[in-house]
């Protein structure tokens, strides 16, 4: 799942994959928010205010980047583990903030305490036939409710009925 898709759900385990992917930043066609504009280069040539757009939508993108790892590592109940990677590149997600991995602990699998082993569950034998089946299919369908538009019909003195338009 997605960071996007995160918000508002929780898991036991929360492992942020791919966090040594490097960003994508693409500044060749801006929209500032502020006044509903869209900055570009043409032929290589930059408006005037280019530059001060093109650093007010990264420093946008970086706040939003900065509320996505929030939303990444709050989702989870019981263990967060965040990846150590040896080879990382300037430009990527684990740079955005710092999550000091050199302060926390190494994951060591070993020390989790595993529930004990449950007998197995029988499951309950299906001795519904084809005829009760089809039977209870059938009060299902003429109970279910469905919402139909109905459009009134105006009065047949209405001004607007039939009327053609005035200029």
């Amino acid at each position: 799942m997605t960071m996007h898709l995160a918000k508002g759900l929780e898991w036991p385990i929360v492992i942020p994959i791919n966090s040594p992917t490097e960003l994508y930043d693409d500044t060749s066609f801006l929209h500032r928010r502020s006044d509903d504009t869209v900055h570009f280069k043409l032929l290589d040539q930059a408006p005037a205010d280019y530059e001060a757009v093109k650093t007010a939508e990264r420093d946008q993108l970086r706040r939003e980047r900065v509320r996505l790892w929030y939303v990444a590592i709050t989702r989870a109940c019981d263990l967060l583990l965040l990846p150590r990677q040896s080879e990382r590149k300037a430009n990527d997600w684990m740079s955005i903030v710092d999550l000091r991995l050199d302060d926390l602990p190494t994951f060591d699998p070993r020390a989790i305490e595993y529930a004990p082993d449950l007998p197995d569950i029988i499951e309950p034998e299906n001795t519904q036939d084809e005829a009760t089946w089809r039977s209870e299919a059938a009060t299902i369908a003429s109970t279910r409710r469905s919402v139909v538009l109905a459009k009134p019909k105006p009065p047949r003195n209405a001004p607007w009925r039939g009327a053609s338009a005035r200029t």
